[in-house]
């Protein structure tokens, strides 16, 4: 996702990003503010998509569990 964002093929080797030790630091480093900014950029370029502004956004936070059928992987 990081590679699409910046405009380069996910799959391109030649042009890694960043290794995880990297990205692990990276994680450990954000604090409150940079997230509140980042959510706020995540949200002003959600907007910008449209050719008018919405006068609601609704967000759908539904907690409930959505049930698995059958052997799924990662459904624990």
């Amino acid at each position: 996702m990081f590679k699409l964002a910046v405009g380069r093929a996910p799959l391109d080797e030649v042009n890694d990003l960043a290794s995880d030790p990297t990205l692990s630091r990276l994680e450990s480093s954000v604090s409150r503010k940079d997230i509140y900014w980042l959510a706020k950029s995540f949200v002003e370029a959600f907007i910008a998509c449209y050719a008018q502004a919405s006068a609601v956004i609704v967000l759908d936070m539904d907690h409930s569990e959505d049930a698995t059928h059958g052997q799924q992987e990662l459904a624990f």
